[in-house]
């Protein structure tokens, strides 16, 4: 029984993960920084307050799951809950190593979502301004 208990909680840590901590990471290594440099190059023209309502909000609900998951997890699981769930957590952690920055999927993705907050006359401009930082 224990040995499902670990199998289950390993999925729990990739899922929680995966949802919660990278896209919370995410927005800290692509989105807000590509908001303020949009800000900063097309000052005026860019939404910033709700480009950043638009990240802040969801980062601190994954925060808030991902956390009471985790604090779950560590009170009342016993060793084989705790181990799957930092085995999941911990593989997740390594497949995401080089996708939290300012990747060309990551700006795409941030552009599709940013597009409202930006006037439409400087749009195309602000592709090419955010592309010109991606890391390939």
């Amino acid at each position: 029984m224990n040995y499902l208990l670990l199998a289950a909680m390993w999925i729990v840590g990739i899922v929680v993960y995966s949802l919660g901590v990278l896209q919370c990471l995410i927005c800290l290594f692509c989105g807000l920084p590509m908001t303020s440099m949009l800000g900063r190059e097309f000052p005026g023209k860019v939404d910033i307050g709700g480009l950043r309502r638009k990240y802040i909000l969801p980062m601190f609900f994954w925060l808030i799951i991902s956390a009471g998951v985790t604090f779950a997890v560590f009170n009342w699981g016993n060793t084989y809950a705790k181990c799957g769930y930092l085995i999941g957590a911990g593989i997740a952690f390594v497949f995401s190593l080089g996708k939290w920055g300012m990747t060309e999927q990551n700006i795409m993705e941030f552009l599709q979502g940013a597009h409202r907050y930006i006037a439409s006359d400087t749009f195309e401009d602000a592709v090419i301004f955010c592309l010109s930082y991606a890391r390939k």
